[in-house]
């Protein structure tokens, strides 16, 4: 059958493409769309519909067809697909935004006890303490040193306990 409409399939040939059989042969570009608009297959029909209702009269119009802000077209037969380099970049943005999500989730952990946190804070502020060596000993549950959160805690708990 596909002889009978293509013209020009040639055999590829091993040297060709050492993938493909020796027996198989390429069907060029324009004897697809021949075959294509020969079909009575209802994708075929579909295609063939699009080609010549909107692809052509657009070419013949404008020099071109431009699919941009064309919508997707609603029927499930057609295939979706979308660059690899695209597909490459959302999954390295979906896995770095779940190493993120999991590096939060981590840091919430270690302040699950947040209440038993903040009165531990709250005693080492009353204390002889400098804010740096609170900072040092608060560096382990919270994971970072911060002298300055430790300052600020300070300052603020002393304006709350100064009288109006």
């Amino acid at each position: 059958m596909i002889e009978a409409h293509c013209e020009r399939d040639r055999p590829v040939g091993v040297g060709v493409s050492p993938t493909l059989d020796p027996q198989t042969n390429v069907i060029p570009e324009r004897d697809l769309y021949r075959l294509i608009m020969r079909s009575k297959l209802p994708a075929a029909e579909r295609f063939e519909d699009w080609v010549v209702g909107e692809v052509l009269p657009a070419i013949r119009k404008t020099g071109r067809y431009d699919a941009a802000g064309q919508p997707a077209p609603s029927d499930q037969a057609f295939d979706v697909r979308i660059p690899f380099q695209r597909y490459e970049r959302l999954l390295q943005d979906l896995i770095a935004k779940q190493d993120h999500i999991a590096a939060l989730e981590r840091k919430l952990s270690k302040v699950a006890g947040r209440d038993l946190f903040v009165k531990m804070a709250q005693a080492m502020l009353t204390t002889g303490l400098s804010d740096e060596d609170i900072a040092h000993t608060m560096e382990d549950v919270i994971g970072s040193y911060a002298p300055e959160w430790v300052a600020w805690q300070r300052r603020k708990l002393a304006e709350a306990s100064a009288p109006s």
